[in-house]
C-alpha cells in the first residue's frame, strides 16, 4: 500500500512509520525535521520536508503530492500552546489552526481526488481526547480538535459513496515527548506505541468495515 502521513518523524507518528515499514508498505511521510527517520534504513520511506504550521509552505507541498495517489492517508501531525487563555496570541493561533485543522483539510483535499476516482482509500485522523471534551488551559488546542471532529463527520457522509473510509481516533494522554516535562505517572498512560498499534488495525480492517470514531484510554491512568 502507498501511505502518506503527517507528522511521522517522532512521537506516534514515527512508530506508525515503524511498524507499517516494516510490512513492505511505501510510506511518504511530511514533517518539519526528519527527526528519527534517519535511524530507520528503509528505502520504502520517503521524506517531505514541510513546517505545517506555516500556509506559505502549502503550495510547495502541492507541487510534491501533485499526480500521486495513495491507499491511506494517516493525518497525525498536531500540537500548539496550551496556555491560559490571555495569554494566547495571534501567532500562536495561526500555528496551532494551520497545524491542527488547515493542514488536514487543505491535504485530504489533494488525497481525496484521487480516492474518489479509484473508490477506495483510508483517511485516520489523530485527534485527542481533548476534541472530546475540553480542558483548563487548552482553549486553543482543544477548539482545533473539536473543529476536527466535524471536519471528519461531514467528511465521512460526504465520502462513503465513493467507498472511502473515514475514521478519527481520539487518544487520551500519551507518554510522548509533546507532554510538558513536570507531568508524573508517564508510564501509566498510553504509549505510542500502542496508538500505532491500534492504527495498524484500522488499516487492516475487511472491506466494507469502518470505524468512524475511537477513543483510546489506559486503564492504568487516572
Amino acid at each position: 500500500m502507498n501511505i502518506l502521513i503527517t507528522g511521522g518523524s517522532r512521537g506516534i507518528g514515527f512508530d506508525v512509520v515503524k511498524k507499517l515499514s516494516s510490512m513492505n508498505h511505501s510510506i511518504t511521510v511530511i514533517s518539519r525535521t526528519e527527526g528519527f527517520l534517519s535511524t530507520l534504513e528503509n528505502s520504502n520511506i520517503e521524506w517531505i520536508e514541510t513546517d505545517l504550521s506555516k500556509v506559505e509552505e502549502y503550495e510547495k507541498l502541492t507541487e510534491k503530492l501533485k499526480n500521486r495517489y495513495f491507499d491511506v492517508f494517516i493525518s497525525n501531525a498536531g500540537g500548539g500552546a496550551h496556555s491560559k487563555i490571555q495569554h494566547i496570541t495571534q501567532k500562536k493561533i495561526n500555528e496551532a489552526i494551520n497545524l491542527n485543522l488547515n493542514a488536514p483539510i487543505f491535504i485530504t483535499s489533494i488525497v481525496s481526488k484521487e480516492m474518489i476516482q479509484r473508490k477506495s482509500g483510508i483517511i485516520i485522523f489523530i485527534s485527542s481526547i481533548h476534541g472530546l471534551k475540553g480542558n483548563p488551559n487548552s482553549s486553543l488546542y482543544s477548539s482545533s480538535k473539536f473543529a476536527i471532529r466535524g471536519f471528519a463527520e461531514s467528511l465521512y457522509e460526504e465520502l462513503k459513496k465513493h467507498f472511502i473510509k473515514i475514521t478519527t481516533i481520539y487518544p487520551d494522554y500519551v507518554n510522548t515527548s509533546l507532554l510538558p516535562s513536570g507531568v508524573s505517572d508517564r508510564d501509566k498512560m498510553l504509549s505510542s506505541e500502542d496508538v500505532a498499534d491500534v492504527i495498524c488495525k484500522v488499516i487492516d480492517l475487511p472491506k466494507g468495515v469502518v470505524i468512524k470514531d475511537l477513543t483510546l484510554s489506559s486503564l492504568y491512568y487516572s
